[in-house]
């Protein structure tokens, strides 16, 4: 229902759900609950597991695809309140990828000095 209200077209629907349920598959794995998924699982999962991933087929293993499908997901659990909100950004260089993040997600203008 998100994706499709979203404008994704049927294939690349199916292809996030699959994506998705590879991920569940690992996090089941690696016995993370819902409450540890965050960026941080998510960059482990593209970095550690996709690389070397020897799942039974049929997966998707394509990084840019199973990060959009996670980003959607995070998106999703997020605004129901399943999972917490990202944790704030320490530093300044962590702060202006986080105002860089917001931007290209719509969601702020970007300030440049």
């Amino acid at each position: 229902m998100y994706l499709r209200s979203r404008g994704y077209a049927p294939d690349t629907q199916c292809s996030y759900l699959c994506c998705i349920a590879h991920f569940s598959r690992w996090m089941r794995r690696e016995r993370l609950d819902l409450k540890r998924f965050d960026e941080d699982a998510v960059a482990r999962y593209l970095t550690e597991h996709l690389p070397r991933c020897d799942c039974e087929e049929p997966v998707r293993r394509l990084v840019h695809e199973n990060r959009a499908a996670l980003v959607h997901l995070l998106t999703i659990l997020r605004a129901r309140g399943a999972i917490a909100e990202p944790r704030k950004p320490h530093g300044q260089i962590e702060a202006e990828l986080h105002r860089f993040d917001q931007y290209m997600r719509g969601g702020a203008k970007l300030h440049t000095g």
